[in-house]
């Protein structure tokens, strides 16, 4: 089983080395429409650069992307 998890581990890790290199090569997160409509944005422009987003991950991205923003703005 301890393999299992091992492998598991590093395909979530190579998951997210991947998410953060696409967003350093300027995934976009729209501020002026809605979560869902921003969640669709994000889901296109990974497919674009030719990989599969989940809704999920998408809409963690644009939901930490928001907060971050709104760090900013209140600075």
């Amino acid at each position: 089983m301890a393999d299992d998890d091992d492998v598991v581990e590093d395909i979530q890790r190579q998951a997210q080395d991947l998410i953060d290199q696409l967003q350093q090569q300027g995934i976009v997160v729209p501020t002026g429409v809605s979560e869902d409509e921003a969640v669709q944005m994000v889901r296109d422009q990974f497919s674009e650069a030719g990989f599969e987003c989940p809704d999920d991950q998408a809409r963690e991205i644009v939901r930490e992307a928001r907060a971050a923003a709104a760090v900013i703005v209140r600075e």
